[in-house]
């Protein structure tokens, strides 16, 4: 077994602990001695989402599936970080890529298949709930807009209610009732 070999297999042991710095570092050194190996950046991508790093993980699963468009691995750990960036159109689209590659070619990858699959239906489902959201978002925007709009009709009507009492109050200047006692023009309420 070659030295960069013994180290991704460091990088596994690190990553099976949920030491995800460890396994970052041991992944890192191997890909930095075989750059062509899809499985290290698959690793190093699953290291990336221990800690959350969703675009560091996005990067690599990329280079992934750009070096084994076949590795179906690479499909779902690219679509996790997008559903957790929450691109989840992009998720549905790498997706569909993955499992289009599993109808067409000679990919028998069953256990990987069955988590794209499953990782679909939560995507669409995610989907189905955003746009949800969005509708009634936009419907509380629509009614709050128009709520506004009628109270500030409700304004300009009380504002021209008011200014009319005033002037009506100012044509009548010797009526008691208009004045307060400190010379204060009063607007009685209605």
């Amino acid at each position: 077994m070659a030295w960069y070999g013994m180290v991704g297999r460091l990088g596994n042991e690190a990553f099976a602990a949920k030491k995800y710095d460890e396994a970052l570092k041991y992944y890192t050194e191997a890909i930095g001695c075989d750059k062509k190996n899809h499985v290290y950046y698959s690793n190093r991508s699953a290291s990336y989402a221990g800690k959350k790093k969703w675009e560091l993980a996005a990067v690599d699963a990329k280079e992934c599936i750009k070096l084994n468009p076949a590795f179906l691995k690479g499909y779902y750990r690219l679509a996790t970080a997008q559903l957790e960036l929450k691109d989840t159109d992009k998720a549905i689209a790498t997706l569909k890529q993955g499992l289009n590659l599993v109808s067409t070619a000679d990919v028998v990858d069953t256990a990987n298949q069955d988590q794209l699959s499953r990782l679909l239906r939560m995507a669409k489902a995610q989907q189905k709930r955003n746009s949800t959201t969005t509708t009634t978002n936009n419907t509380h925007t629509h009614t709050h807009n128009n709520n506004a709009l009628s109270n500030n009709n409700t304004n300009n009507v009380m504002d021209s209610s008011l200014r009319k009492e005033i002037e009506d109050r100012n044509n009548r200047p010797n009526d008691p009732s208009s004045y307060h006692p400190n010379g204060i023009v009063v607007v009685h309420p209605f």
